[in-house]
């Protein structure tokens, strides 16, 4: 569809800015969390200079690019709905999520394994193994093995959300959305009571404040679908307004407005791509970035991190020179997983949604 070209370049601004945050910002920044993934000592020395060029005072780019792919759910995932039974949308989704972050996650532990300081590293007991392949791990309190499997987590709720409210979405009832926002206001105040303290009130607590914010690209879809575009402008504003809310309410109250900035900021990039949608024209290193934009994201923290640490360690390369092979290594690794593993499961989901397509309502 050429009017969500736009929607397909912003996964590689996304992915870009993810990538850049954590191999340079929480590389140097949180050395605990790369000694811990890489079971190796900690680079000596201050941060080079250069690192400090992508980070600005008010704009953080993990969350931006984080934001950018939960609003790009929120636009697709509805379109996903509209011609299809909940059943063969969910198998299709599992066959779109599973594949790929199963074996990220276990290329990044095998070369944490074989790069890491002492035997037998990189690898976590049984069962925190087997809820992170399944994505299931925050719903028993148990670590995110890779530091980045939390959103996925969050896309599979919102998938169900979406599944529950499928019937509103068809229907184009743009209510739908403040009634999402609503829910996670409740949810949020809920999780936080004594009463309910465990993994799942964190879990719930934690996944409003994402859920909230991901509901507003349902309302970009609307637009595609023929709400006004001051309908458009006033329901953002105001489920916007909603979903700020939810964060104050949440557990991680204390990122607002730090890092509510950056979600504020993608939320702003997104629109004005969304408005420009029809000038969209496919550029080829962009677009080959999007394409590989999903393995690049669950392969670049554990494998990114090991790497530039074998190579400043053991290979003795500069930060910079470390930063360019483990890119373009990175980069590598994700193509081949893209053609090997993600293109093979996409194919079998789209199978599965042509045995249960549906005629369009509307």
């Amino acid at each position: 569809m050429h009017r969500l070209v736009f929607a397909h370049q912003l996964r590689a601004v996304a992915v870009l800015s993810v990538v850049l945050s954590h191999l340079m910002g929480v590389f140097w920044a949180m050395p605990d969390v790369v000694v811990r993934l890489t079971h190796r000592p900690h680079v000596p020395g201050p941060r080079p200079a250069f690192v400090g060029w992508i980070f600005w005072p008010h704009w953080q780019p993990g969350p931006f690019g984080v934001a950018l792919f939960f609003l790009i759910s929120g636009l697709v995932i509805p379109i996903s709905l509209e011609r299809r039974t909940i059943g063969a949308f969910l198998l299709a989704r599992v066959f779109r999520l599973l594949p790929v972050a199963i074996a990220g996650q276990l290329l990044g532990l095998l070369v944490a394994h074989l790069l890491g300081g002492r035997p037998g590293a990189g690898w976590p007991p049984p069962g925190t193994l087997l809820a992170n392949l399944l994505l299931v791990f925050d719903w028993f309190g148990m670590p995110d093995v890779n530091t980045v499997s939390w959103s996925l987590c969050v896309e599979v709720k919102f998938y169900l959300l979406a599944a529950l409210a499928a019937p509103a979405i068809r229907r184009r009832r743009v209510m739908v959305v403040p009634a999402l926002g609503l829910a996670c206001l409740l949810a949020a105040v809920l999780a936080g009571l004594p009463l309910l303290a465990g993994p799942v009130a964190r879990m719930v607590g934690h996944d409003a404040v994402y859920l909230s914010f991901m509901s507003l690209g349902i309302l970009f879809h609307f637009r595609l679908r023929g709400l006004s575009l001051s309908g458009l402008a006033v329901a953002v504003a105001g489920c916007g307004t909603l979903a700020c809310l939810v964060w104050v309410a949440s557990p991680l109250r204390d990122q607002f407005p730090v890092v509510t900035w950056s979600y504020g900021e993608a939320l702003a990039t997104f629109a004005l791509a969304f408005a420009l949608r029809r000038f969209a024209r496919p550029v080829w290193p962009v677009n080959r970035l999007a394409d590989i934009s999903y393995p690049v994201y669950m392969t670049h923290t554990m494998l990114g991190y090991a790497l530039i640490q074998f190579a400043m360690l053991t290979v003795h390369l500069s930060y910079r020179s470390a930063l360019l092979v483990t890119l373009a290594v990175v980069v590598a690794v994700a193509t081949a997983m893209h053609v090997t593993v993600e293109l093979p499961g996409m194919t079998l989901g789209r199978s599965l949604r042509r045995m249960g397509w549906r005629p369009a309502r509307g």
